[in-house]
């Protein structure tokens, strides 16, 4: 949508327009009619295997910090 309300220009001059997200193929319009068929798959693959484990991350501090802790636990993991 940034490049679509500023205009900026893409490669070899082109620029994204309003236009553009009305095309199927669009990733925006695309992403967006595909929403609800992935969230339900995801979620039948959830009850269908209730092992695993989610995690929702908000935020790339999140994000971050998850990952350092996984850091963490794996470095503790090879020391025993």
């Amino acid at each position: 949508m940034y490049r679509t309300l500023t205009a900026r220009r893409l490669w070899n001059g082109n620029r994204e327009t309003f236009r553009n997200w009305f095309d199927a193929t669009h990733p925006a319009r695309w992403a967006w009619t595909q929403h609800a068929a992935r969230r339900e798959r995801i979620q039948g693959t959830l009850r269908d295997n209730p092992h695993l484990t989610v995690v929702h991350l908000t935020s790339a501090r999140a994000a971050r910090a998850w990952s350092r802790s996984l850091e963490a636990d794996g470095a503790r993991a090879f020391e025993a």
